[in-house]
């Protein structure tokens, strides 16, 4: 278990060195910028909002659970914090999704064909056709991730039972993050959401290994930058390095 973890948080290691080769860095330019904007965003607000609504929340526990109140706030701290950044990296890879899949393609052509290399990636539509289905799918992908983040916000507004939320929103945001970017390039080859959360599932544990050092790189300041093409480099790696395509394509010739 631990081996596949550190394999997937390898993997977004792999995919960030590839973000400067020829052919592959000028498809990183879009994402940085509204990265920049929305994570800019995000510090804003929370310097000026977090505190207020802390204090807001306080208040309003029950009074067996005011002693507790030095554990909860570290608690909702965490527990928002991954909120947020899960929230603020979901909206910015619907902004970019136009710019995310040819940078995949890139990555993906230059690990299948080095000797010619990621300037050979080409596209099968137009940009605006090709633009117009990659949003669709973060539409898509953003419903399937609200709908399973609403069991967790009730646990949240539970006092007692709270306490277990930081720890959750975390895992789940892992998980999230894994199927978020893993999608993208797997959808070039025609892969539904549906069979992408398959083929991600049978490895489970390496792709919440990934997840996590997705959810860690937005932690550190100036780093987190680079997380939206890390993070589309590093699942096309992990793709093409644990056969995803192929095991698809195995399984669909046998039914």
């Amino acid at each position: 278990m631990v081996i596949s973890m550190a394999r997937g948080a390898g993997y977004l290691w792999q995919g960030t060195r590839l973000l400067a080769r020829t052919g592959i860095r000028r498809y990183v330019l879009a994402p940085l910028f509204v990265s920049a904007i929305l994570f800019t965003a995000l510090l804003w607000f929370g310097v000026t909002e977090f505190g207020a609504a802390i204090d807001a929340l306080m208040p309003v526990l029950p009074d067996w659970l005011q002693w507790l109140s030095w554990l909860l706030l570290p608690l909702a701290v965490v527990a928002a914090l991954a909120l947020a950044l899960l929230l603020c990296l979901l909206a910015a890879t619907l902004v970019t999704a136009p710019f995310t899949t040819p940078l995949a393609a890139a990555i993906e052509r230059h690990l299948r064909d080095p000797a010619r290399g990621a300037d050979a990636a080409t596209s099968t539509g137009s940009f605006w056709s090709e633009a117009i289905h990659a949003v669709g799918g973060e539409l898509r992908k953003l419903a399937y991730f609200a709908t399973r983040a609403l069991p967790l916000v009730v646990v949240s507004v539970i006092p007692g039972v709270n306490l277990l939320a930081p720890p959750l929103w975390l895992a789940f945001g892992a998980w999230m993050l894994a199927l978020e970017y893993t999608e993208i390039p797997l959808a070039r080859h025609g892969m539904s959401i549906a069979a992408a959360r398959r083929v991600v599932a049978e490895r489970r544990m390496t792709a919440f290994g990934f997840g996590l050092g997705v959810l860690g790189l937005t932690l550190l300041p100036g780093l987190q930058l680079l997380t939206i093409p890390a993070a589309v480099g590093g699942a096309t790696v992990m793709v093409v390095r644990e056969g995803m395509v192929e095991d698809v394509k195995r399984e669909a010739k046998t039914q």
